[in-house]
């Protein structure tokens, strides 16, 4: 049973006195705050955490091959491109940059357009559930903060270092010849 209370310094004898009333009968109570029922809950629950920390890390390592093999395909389908950059005398350092920065660019904005967007959506939840309707539990203060934002958007950017690193590499190591034998 949930039970709100407007001052903050009536809940302990409130809390006693609802205790009180339920002592020696079918039912007895024991209460406490939200804070504390929720610290206690989730506070049983490390391993769980601990398993969904190990599963998201295998999602964003999936993720990481996933954007690696679109990488991949982007270079392998220019490759007649790259040929003839290198023929006109672009140098493999700048084949390399420019690839890499191609990947980190399109995984920072793909990262920061989702981080957005999860952002529009918590303060729309937030904000339904503050005016009307039933609280969520714990739900209500799932939010994302700047920090998380700034942390998405880092993860993006690694992501696309990562996942453009070897692509971009072995595209600016080919030969030129060897390019245009299989490009004509």
């Amino acid at each position: 049973i949930w039970s709100r209370i407007d001052d903050p310094e009536r809940v302990g004898p409130v809390m006693r006195q609802i205790d009180e009333m339920f002592r020696n009968g079918e039912a007895e109570t024991t209460s406490e705050t939200e804070k504390s029922f929720f610290g206690n809950f989730f506070g049983s629950l490390k391993g769980i955490v601990t398993v969904i920390m190990i599963v998201a890390g295998i999602v964003t390592l999936c993720i990481v091959f996933i954007a690696a093999n679109t990488a991949s395909m982007s270079v392998r389908e220019r490759v007649g491109e790259i040929a003839i950059l290198k023929a006109i005398g672009f140098r493999s350092r700048t084949i390399f940059t420019t690839l890499l920065a191609e990947a980190v660019v399109l995984s920072t904005v793909a990262g920061a357009a989702g981080a957005l967007i999860s952002l529009a959506l918590t303060s729309i939840l937030r904000s339904s559930v503050s005016t009307s309707g039933p609280q969520l539990g714990p739900l209500t203060g799932f939010v994302v903060t700047d920090a998380i934002l700034v942390q998405a958007i880092f993860i993006a950017f690694f992501i696309g270092i990562l996942s453009g690193w070897l692509p971009a590499l072995g595209a600016s190591r080919r030969s030129v010849a060897q390019t245009l034998r299989e490009v004509f």
